[in-house]
């Protein structure tokens, strides 16, 4: 069946756009941004997907301010048309292909809306492609490129108005069996003159995926990461981390020091709501539940300051932490 997007010379295999080179369900095409405040009150991320051989749009919207969690899910059908990127009441539009996006939300009964435009620090770093079999089929086979950039617009929630914001996106097409994977750590930092972009994949017997990243300096300057050593220490009681700690080479030969502090976490949830993240009862319910925990972090690496995110996804557990991250399925 034939849509809009036949229109565009973006055809890469002998069908309509709308058919896809794999039938597994789990095949999807996303936009994913994070966005933190510089005064470090609020983080949030949210992102749009789309699932072809689900025939169906899926987004989400996850905010953290002033100790609470604010969560929205999005879905609609897919009608054959991946042109229009939205869902409820968020909106994503490609202003300026690599360089420029505008996004909107409004929801009144969350006390939240954004009219925002995030403009890129610079050029993507496109990872390479992962690809990965579990039991004889493949489970993870995707492509990923990400950008560091600054908002602009504006954030309202509840009565705070924020106009500028930083962060990275993410952008990435394939197959990703979530139930399937059991461990990545993602790392996405800004600092002055440059950004990191990091990630590690693991089995849950610490074997390795894939591990990946770079340095990307404002002049161009692109440094590949080519080993990722790391080490977490967890709130007391918890398993939400508390600090990590890297040991980074690149290409060049060169080890780095990478350390974070968590400052906020967000327990990326599926569960729409408002959650009061001083309740001890709801706290422990969201440390107890959730597989991917979006932290927001101060970073130092070999004595520059920055500010970003790091992303822990737990499914089938850790095997360097095996009382506090076991497996969730």
């Amino acid at each position: 069946m034939i849509g809009p997007m036949d229109e565009y010379l973006i055809h890469q295999i002998v069908a309509p756009v709308a058919k896809v080179v794999s039938d597994n369900p789990n095949w999807q095409d996303r936009f994913y941004f994070n966005f933190i405040d510089p005064e470090k009150r609020l983080a949030g991320i949210l992102g749009m997907g789309v699932f072809p051989n689900g025939n169906f749009f899926q987004g989400i919207l996850n905010i953290v301010a002033d100790e609470k969690l604010i969560c929205r899910n999005y879905f609609r059908p897919l009608e054959n048309d991946r042109h229009q990127i939205h869902a409820g009441s968020l909106r994503i539009e490609v202003a300026e292909p690599l360089r420029k996006w505008d996004i909107k939300l409004d929801e009144p009964d969350l006390n939240v809306s954004l009219n925002l435009g995030f403009t890129g620090r610079g050029e993507a770093y496109e990872f390479d492609a992962i690809k990965w079999e579990k039991n004889g089929a493949i489970v993870w086979n995707q492509c990923h490129y990400t950008q560091a950039g600054a908002y602009g617009g504006l954030l309202r929630v509840g009565d705070r108005t924020i106009t500028r914001l930083v962060g990275i996106r993410d952008r990435s097409w394939g197959i990703r069996d979530m139930f399937q994977l059991d461990f990545w750590i993602w790392i996405s930092a800004n600092f002055d003159r440059y950004w990191l972009t990091a990630w590690l994949g693991e089995t849950s017997a610490g074997d390795l995926i894939a591990v990946d990243g770079a340095v990307c300096g404002d002049d161009g300057s692109r440094e590949r990461i080519v080993s990722l050593d790391y080490d977490i220490a967890f709130v007391k009681g918890l398993r939400t981390p508390a600090s990590s700690s890297y040991r980074i080479q690149t290409e060049t030969g060169r080890t780095m020091r990478l350390s974070a502090r968590a400052l906020q976490t967000i327990y990326v949830s599926l569960i729409d709501g408002i959650y009061d993240l001083t309740d001890r009862q709801i706290l422990a319910e969201k440390d107890e539940s959730t597989i991917i925990f979006d932290q927001v972090q101060e970073f130092d690496l070999d004595g520059d300051s920055g500010l970003g995110l790091i992303e822990f996804f737990v499914m089938g557990g850790c095997h360097k932490y095996p009382d506090t991250w076991n497996a969730r399925r």
